[in-house]
């Protein structure tokens, strides 16, 4: 699976290092909190029969999204509740085989509830995806 062209925001980064390595260092869904440096913790929790993962970001705030689906590089979740001024939130997370390593690819589709919320969305994509380029040299 990879971005879908319908994207309201959509960011990627070109890393030099192989995509199965890649994947397996960041694609876990509690790994955001390792490379992302807004997010001071992630956890999977089990809500209703459903894998959920709430985000704990440096500020405090809780965001719970619901893990839609999982596969050998990417995953896509959507946003059950959060400080976020968006609705119908849903992002994916994805890494591709590039000529000289990978990318990997953030994008989402939502509806903004302020016109902030494109720059807000925006600007924790390019954070971090800025953290993978110093973990790995981009």
């Amino acid at each position: 699976m990879t971005h879908e062209d319908h994207d309201r925001i959509q960011r990627w980064v070109s890393l030099p290092w192989p995509a199965r390595q890649v994947w397996s260092e960041i694609g876990g869904l509690t790994a955001i909190a390792d490379w992302h440096p807004l997010i001071e913790s992630a956890e999977l929790v089990d809500i209703e029969g459903a894998s959920h993962r709430h985000l704990r970001t440096i500020d405090g705030d809780l965001i719970t999204e619901r893990v839609i689906d999982t596969g050998p590089h990417h995953y896509t979740c959507e946003i059950v509740e959060s400080h976020l001024p968006v609705i119908d939130y849903r992002s994916t997370l994805s890494c591709a085989v590039e000529d000289e390593g990978c990318r990997v690819f953030w994008g989402a589709t939502f509806e903004p509830l302020d016109p902030q919320a494109d720059e807000l969305i925006t600007g924790f994509f390019e954070a971090g995806l800025r953290g993978l380029r110093d973990m790995y040299g981009g």
